[in-house]
């Protein structure tokens, strides 16, 4: 029961804090130096959203095929 009790507590703790640091912070105000990373974005919404295209886009010279989840 007390290991379970310790469980519930962390987890509450853990979602309280990001709940708060979520509603604290918006990325697409939080600037970012890009000078190192070669990115475009100026913002850390922007970074993200530009490693996610990245991520997503097949390099241009290679042939890329989508592998299905398991």
């Amino acid at each position: 029961m007390k290991k379970r009790k310790k469980l519930l507590i962390l987890s509450l703790l853990f979602v309280s804090v990001n709940v708060f640091g979520l509603s604290y912070i918006n990325s697409s105000q939080e600037t970012y130096d890009n000078s190192e990373s070669g990115l475009k974005a100026t913002n850390v919404q922007e970074a993200l959203d530009e490693l996610y295209e990245r991520a997503n886009t097949c390099p241009e010279g290679y042939t890329c095929e989508k592998v299905e989840e398991q």
